[in-house]
């Protein structure tokens, strides 16, 4: 039942009148809530992930998260599959942004020190100087304006 607990009598023969001494009465007893198992979304597109759940009485919440699987595919749910639930329970989907890019900053011309900086603020790492350490940086591999993930290493050069 929707609105009884668990447990609880719905209804019983004879209700509202009398019965017999000794005859027999058929309760009926509340199993509560009806449940369902969440489906398996992954992979899918949050429209068909919502679509699955609305069609077994769940509802849908989007959460979108940095990921390596392609933008807009479902990664995970929160309960997941196959876990039971109460109908109208409420699903957060999980849902990839991609990989989390950052383009490679111009260094040229900056001091070392100042190079690394900047590439760090953008969440780069930079794993080697190649040439003085006291000169300008004249490049960078990655070269500047390269899409790049968040934490990749930068290679410097001087002259």
């Amino acid at each position: 039942d929707e609105t009884v607990t668990a447990g609880v009598v719905i209804s019983w023969t004879g209700q509202g009148g009398q019965v017999t001494k000794g005859s027999p009465i058929s309760l009926v007893v509340s199993t509560g809530k009806p449940q369902v198992t969440v489906p398996d979304v992954h992979a899918e597109t949050f429209a068909q992930a919502q679509t699955a759940l609305a069609g077994v009485g769940l509802t849908a919440l989007e959460v979108d998260q940095f990921n390596d699987a392609p933008a807009g595919q479902v990664i995970s749910t929160a309960p997941a599959n196959p876990a039971v639930v109460v109908v109208g329970t409420q699903v957060t989907v999980t849902v990839s942004k991609g990989p989390d890019l950052v383009t490679v900053p111009s260094v040229t011309g900056l001091g070392v020190q100042s190079a690394t900086a900047l590439e760090e603020s953008k969440g780069l790492t930079v794993n080697a100087v190649v040439g003085s350490p006291d000169r300008p940086v004249t490049a960078s591999s990655p070269a500047a304006g390269a899409r790049v993930e968040r934490g990749s290493a930068v290679r410097l050069y001087t002259s």
